[in-house]
């Protein structure tokens, strides 16, 4: 579960009053903190000279965390073009789809007729690679032939909008984790 996950259920929890009322009578019986006062020992200096040993590591730092940042971003924007994808997908019309030849009797009197189903709507900019994504600008209309067939009837792109979603979502939090666990340590 995501950070935020968590929060959200800490903060629905504390927006209970029920929760409030046990935390305010389990911490009421608490002292209250006692001032704290800071005693610096000695001055901070800067260090005027690094050795090439620790401005390698400190240039490897910055190209990991540019190539993080970089990554962070491309993930972001892939998330935009699905949001788009998925909007189109939803606007789309049904399409009228003719039931498959089914050997043996059918469940309705005259055999199965027409139906109505969603159009898959896979969008191929979902695949696009990190630079195609990376040169993409939200504002730009790009034309592309999405995928025309039935939902229902598509398994090439079964459930694209739920995996292409949890697949962003999960990559989008390893890296805020990678970013948060090795760069804001001190």
């Amino acid at each position: 579960m995501c950070a935020y996950k968590y929060f959200k259920v800490f903060t629905d929890s504390v927006t209970n009053k029920k929760t409030l009322k046990a935390l305010s009578t389990s911490f009421g019986s608490f002292p209250k903190p006692v001032p704290v006062q800071v005693i610096h020992h000695g001055e901070v200096r800067p260090i005027s000279k690094v050795d090439d040993h620790t401005q390698q590591l400190i240039s490897a730092v910055q190209q990991q965390l540019t190539a993080t940042n970089t990554a962070l971003e491309i993930v972001r924007k892939r998330q935009q073009i699905l949001q788009i994808a998925v909007d189109k997908a939803e606007s789309l019309p049904p399409i009228i789809v003719q039931a498959e030849e089914r050997s043996g009797k059918s469940k309705r009197k005259g055999g199965a007729g027409p139906t109505e189903d969603k159009q898959c709507a896979w969008d191929p900019r979902l695949i696009w690679d990190d630079e195609e994504v990376g040169k993409w600008v939200e504002e730009e209309e790009t034309e592309v032939e999405i995928c025309g067939l039935g939902k229902r009837r598509c398994d090439k792109h079964s459930g694209w909008q739920k995996t292409s979603g949890f697949s962003l979502e999960t990559e989008e939090i390893q890296l805020v984790s990678l970013l948060s666990n090795r760069f804001d340590k001190p």
